[in-house]
């Protein structure tokens, strides 16, 4: 994973006022339908056993983990037509081309591997 981190051009993107809610990931090129958009990684908290507060924005992994992104997927807002969704191996995919300057967004509910 940390290979592809280094060896793959991510597409060009920016963080600014959201018509969603506060700020908002948004393209500064075309994405294509299946490209990774945004790799998906920082801060991985065991919930039983932080000894701080868990972040507000986090990606829950089963009941007991939680990632605290280090990128722009922070600032990825819901939308229930999202047009990025978290692959197995933690990546952000598109799932439809992406125009220059669309918003990028996820179903929250989708990036949340809790066995309900």
């Amino acid at each position: 994973m940390f290979a592809y981190l280094f060896d793959h051009d991510f597409p060009r993107l920016s963080i600014r006022g959201s018509e969603f809610d506060g700020f908002g990931v948004f393209a500064q090129e075309p994405i294509k339908e299946g490209a990774v958009a945004i790799p998906l990684y920082g801060v991985l908290y065991r919930i039983s056993k932080a000894k701080v507060k868990c972040p507000k924005y986090g990606f829950q992994f089963g009941d007991d983990f939680e990632l605290d992104p280090s990128n722009e997927a922070t600032y990825l807002n819901h939308s229930c037509e999202p047009n990025l969704y978290v692959n197995d191996d933690w990546l952000l995919i598109a799932m439809r081309g992406i125009s220059e300057g669309e918003e990028l967004t996820l179903d929250y509910g989708t990036a949340d591997w809790y066995d309900y």
